[in-house]
């Protein structure tokens, strides 16, 4: 994917508007490893990975 279509579709799916969306050492999307035509993870939540976290964890109490 070429830098300029890179940048089109972030501007396209709201990335700077989404919690996933870590600039700290320019991580980028926590989600994608590419950004996609059409993005299902947008979030303004901002406890999004807490909550996440906190569903694996009993997730994997459950199956083990």
């Amino acid at each position: 994917m070429t830098i300029a279509k890179s940048q089109e579709l972030r501007k396209k799916n709201n990335c700077a508007t989404c919690e996933r969306r870590s600039d700290i050492h320019h991580i980028g999307c926590q989600v994608f490893i590419e950004e996609p035509e059409t993005c299902w993870a947008h979030t303004t939540d901002k406890d999004w990975l807490r909550k996440v976290e906190k569903a694996v964890r009993i997730y994997s109490m459950t199956r083990a």
